[in-house]
This record gives C-alpha cells, structure tokens and sequence, in this order.
C-alpha cells in the first residue's frame, strides 16, 4: 500500500484531463490526479486557505460547493476558516469523484482523504457574482505579527517555520505508524506550496524511515473526444464537428497528461540530520536531553530521558495536534473598515514561530522514546540496570537513523566492555576504577569540551560514570551512576540534569 500526499491549488479553475499512469494504463476525463493514486491506504491533501478566496469559477463541479460551503467574509475566528476550508475540500472532491466514475472503474477516495490546511499571508477579496451582489469585494489581509509591546511584525520572516510546524505536526500523526512507501504528488500545487512541503515532508521521511517518491503530471499531447458526437445521427454529428472545429476546438479535444518521477523512490537509508537542530531554542528540558543525548551518541543517557518522559504527557504534536490549536487561540480578526479585515496573530501565545527546533524535538523526543522504551521492557535488568545487549539495538535502530558513525561508536564500545567483563566470573557489583584508571572526573573550566569530546567518543558510556554487573544467569547489566552530577551537568545543562535526579527509579 501507499500514502499519497498532493499539494492543491485553486480547485476552481480545475478542467478535466486525461492522466497516463505509465504506458499501459490511462485514467480519462478527470480533473484531478488523485483518481489516478493507485493501492493507496491514505490520501493526505495540503491547501492553502486561500482557496476560498476564489476570484472566478470555471469548473463546474467546484461551482456547487463554492456556493454552498464558503459563505463570503469577515470570519469569526480562524477555526471557521479551517472548517469552511476543509468542508469545501471535501465537497468538491465528493462532485469530482462521480464525475470520475462516469468514465472510470475507481475505488472510492473519500473514505482515505486527509485534508490539512494552512494559513496564507496577504490580502484576499472575493469578486462579485450573481449570487453575492451584496457582500461583494471584502478583502482580508492576513499576514500581521503582534507583538508583546503591542507593535506589529510582517508575517512574511516566520512563515516558513509557522507553516513547517503545522505541517510537520499534521503529517507526523499521519507517518508515525507507517510503513508504506510515501508519494508526495506536486502536480495541483502552486508557488510555495510544494516547495515547502516538499522540504518538510523529506525530513520526516529522514527520520521515520519511509521511502519517499515525488511525483508531477506534465502534459504531453492532445485527443479528439469523439464521445460528444459519436451518438449524434451522422448529419447532425458532421454538422456538429463542423461548428465546433470553427468555433471552439476545446470543444471536442481533451489534453493529455503523463506522470513524471521527479524524486524517484530509492532503497537507500536517508539520515536524520539532527545536527540541524539548535537545542538552545528548545524550551522543554527533557526534550533538550533527549537530543543531545542523540547528537553524543549516548545510548545509555537515551533511554533514561525516555524512561523519564514515559510519565509525562508533554508533546505538544502528539496530544490532540497542540500546536494547531495553540494557532487557532493566537489569531484574532479585526475590522479595518466596512469591506477590509485583518487577521492578527499573537506572538507571545506561539513562541515557537520563531524557529522550528520546537516542534522538531518534539516530534524526535516522541518518535525515539516510544522504540526506546519498547526496548526497555526487553532488556531491563533488576533497578536501574539494563542488559547491556540493549545497546546494539538502540545502535541498530535508533542511532543509525542519524548517523553511521553513532552507531560504529556505540558497538565499538559496547564490544570493549563486554570482552572486558565476560572474564569476571563474580556477580558482585564491580565498578570499573577497580580495573582502570582515568582523570575523567576532573570538571574544572578548562577540562569541559576536553569531557565533551571523551563522551562523544565514547558513546556516553566513560568508565567513571557507569556500573556493571553481571547477574547470576550470567548477563551484564549496566547503569549509570549519577554521583559524578558534574559531567552530565557539562554535557546535557543543570535543568536537565535535575529532571533526572528528582526522579525515583529511572
């Protein structure tokens, strides 16, 4: 199976085509290509909210539902916007399928579609039609930032991170259980849109592990559609051919589309950039643990972060989409006069408008720590310890999402501890600075990035600040031990570290 998402423009100006899937198959007359998706177990559509703000409408079967599902402006809130969004979207491809089926044997959509709407920045009016002579010409200017002090930024400098976190989030939810090849069709999608979607949806990708194909239909020729007149008695029909070929040939010719493979879907494992990250712009401690922890190649301080995180409810994506809704409270509608409104967005209520980094730790924190703590039921020992073959698992399956290197450092030390410990036969506790030494511990100043550069290199896992054991079946166990607080506080932040400490039982 596989999870198609498209990128929508103006459905109002959509006409119907005809869309070669590849040489053999040619779906006819419709007028999107989400008729063409095949084996798909979810159809996921990303749109502009500006889409009813439509200045004209040429295809018919959007007419009905323009008229029907978007009543003309002011809104009373941008929750309104979203639901008018979504209902139209939903209307107009209900009317686009039956008119697919007329010419096609297709499975249902509507039962798959997904439809995720995201705000836009500038000033929109709807002109006048017969059905709107009154409440014609309202505009509304989207796109005004306000400020602590009451002052007003433009919009245009945090819309890239407003519409990522939104769509990141979004998407999340959809992707994080997969395990589906993804399409992202771009064809329908206009000025930044697919640009960013694009962007957004390949690092996820990176992260979760699918497979990604990017997909565009470009228009390679013309047909004559003979099925208007074929039924016509021959005079009436040559009569009618004749006409039509002086008048107006789009009468009688229908264009012709092919899908073209932009981004080819390759078996190659993508990585995570997590270097691309700034934890200093992550206001949650834990989750700021959570990604240092991943950028030090710290397997063991991993899966206590997640171990401690397993009793929070804090992600923000996860738990009824937060960050939409945290959106939806921050916008305000003003009236500027009796045809123009503003839509204002308040900063202090959506922070995270400033960067990204927010809601991509919580989206890393929430993704890693569910594998971790799967593995942690597995490999747990007595206490704090875990069997210490949980660290080529979490090498195998989590580190190696962003990095190879990780995960050649976590195995290569995992391999130097368990030759050194495989020898002891007691199943006393025996601490490592009975069998070596090292200054490791000195935290002074000038030793920090010294510390720093050790742990990495190390995977975490320096003989001053972990135990072992071995249990009488004959298992190492390791654990840290949390006394030497000086070197994780250099490593991870005081804040962080005092979630672990304050914690009983990690």
């Amino acid at each position: 199976m596989t999870i198609y998402i498209a990128t929508l423009g103006d459905l109002t100006n959509w006409y119907p085509v005809d869309y070669m899937i590849d040489d053999k198959k040619q779906v006819e007359k419709v007028y999107s290509t989400v008729f063409t998706y095949e084996n798909a177990s979810k159809i996921i559509l990303v749109i502009n909210d500006s889409t009813i703000y439509a200045k004209s409408l040429k295809s018919e079967p959007a007419v009905t539902c323009y008229e029907d599902k978007v009543p003309p402006p002011p809104y009373n809130s941008y929750s309104q916007i979203k639901s008018i969004v979504e209902e139209y979207v939903k209307c107009v491809m209900s009317n686009l399928e039956n008119e697919a089926k007329k010419y096609n044997q297709i499975e249902s959509v509507l039962p798959k579609l997904k439809i995720i709407s995201l705000p836009t920045i500038g000033t929109f009016s709807r002109e006048k039609n017969k059905n709107d002579k009154e409440k014609n010409n309202i505009a509304t200017k989207f796109g005004v930032i306000v400020n602590k002090d009451g002052t007003t930024d433009s919009l245009s400098s945090y819309y890239s991170n407003l519409t990522e976190t939104l769509l990141i989030c979004s998407l999340y939810n959809e992707l994080k259980d997969a395990n589906e090849d993804v399409v992202l069709d771009i064809t329908h999608g206009f000025n930044y849109l697919p640009t960013l979607t694009f962007y957004a949806i390949y690092r996820l990708i990176s992260l979760l592990g699918l497979r990604l194909t990017v997909i565009n239909f470009i228009p390679i020729g013309k047909r004559k559609d003979k099925k208007n007149y074929e039924t016509k008695n021959r005079l009436i029909s040559l009569l009618w051919l004749i006409l039509t070929k002086r008048k107006d040939k789009k009468n009688y010719e229908t264009k012709i589309y092919s899908r073209v493979d932009i981004v080819p879907i390759t078996n190659k494992e993508l990585k995570f950039d997590i270097d691309q990250i700034h934890e200093e712009n992550i206001r949650n401690d834990l989750n700021r643990g959570i990604i240092r922890a991943l950028k030090y190649n710290a397997p063991l301080a991993l899966v206590d972060f997640c171990q401690l995180k397993k009793d929070t409810l804090d992600n923000h994506c996860s738990h009824n989409n937060n960050y939409y809704s945290q959106f939806i409270d921050a916008v305000s509608i003003f009236p500027i006069s009796e045809q123009e409104y503003e839509i204002k967005i308040d900063k202090e209520k959506i922070k995270w408008i400033e960067n990204n980094d927010e809601i991509w730790s919580d989206v890393i924190a929430d993704y890693v720590c569910e594998k971790v703590n799967e593995l942690v039921t597995e490999f747990r020992c007595n206490g704090r310890y875990y069997n210490i073959e949980i660290l080529v698992k979490l090498a195998e399956n989590i580190f190696s999402r962003f990095s190879s290197i990780s995960e050649n450092i976590i195995k290569n030390d995992y391999t130097k501890i368990t030759q050194k410990y495989s020898e002891i036969k007691e199943t006393n506790e025996k601490k490592d600075e009975e069998l070596q030494k090292s200054d490791t511990r000195t935290t002074n100043s000038l030793d920090i990035e010294r510390i720093k550069r050790n742990y990495i290199a190390h995977a975490g896992l320096l003989w001053d600040i972990r135990e072992i054991k071995k249990t009488n079946e004959g298992k190492i166990c390791i654990k840290y031990n949390y006394s030497f607080k000086e070197i994780f506080i250099a490593i991870y932040g005081e804040e962080t570290v005092k979630l672990l400490l304050n914690k009983v039982n990690i």
